[in-house]
């Protein structure tokens, strides 16, 4: 991506070098929502393990894991550069399965992009569309999650 990026920037009128680009574009473009990490940290006091799937590529990918924290607040990450794969894409998902040793039924999963949820609910994964923070919350009658 960088050698890519280090010929399109003089077009674009980027006048500084590749990774003040980079640094820019990972600062200015994210906002880290702090009431869905206490819906994670209050499912995993529950024993519920919760990730991040993410179609990020490597350079922000690193940068959302370390520079944000975000590897301290899950139980691990799943980045589409890693899967080759998108969240669009059925691989995605079934890499995550394999990944994890898990059932597609053993698997909530929650995205605010309605074609991600479909995939995933064409595997059997109990996925819902995410709207607002109530959105996350798994009715733990209807389905009941492994406990680690």
């Amino acid at each position: 991506m960088k050698e890519e990026l280090k010929k399109l920037l003089p077009a674009w009128g980027w006048k500084k070098d590749t990774n003040a680009f980079l640094e820019y574009w990972f600062t200015s473009d994210i906002e880290v929502d702090k009431d869905v990490l206490k819906v994670v940290e209050e499912y995993r006091k529950q024993g519920i393990r919760c990730y991040l799937a993410t179609d990020q590529e490597k350079y922000r990918a690193e940068y959302l894991r370390k520079e944000l924290g975000l590897e301290k607040e899950f139980d691990g990450e799943f980045f589409s550069y890693e899967l080759k794969a998108s969240k669009s894409d059925p691989g995605f998902f079934r890499e995550i399965l394999a990944k994890l040793g898990m059932k597609p039924e053993e698997v909530a999963y929650r995205d605010d992009d309605k074609k991600n949820v479909e995939v995933a609910k064409e595997l059997g994964i109990e996925a819902k569309f995410y709207e607002k923070i109530s959105d996350l919350k798994i009715d733990s009658k209807e389905f009941k999650l492994p406990r680690i």
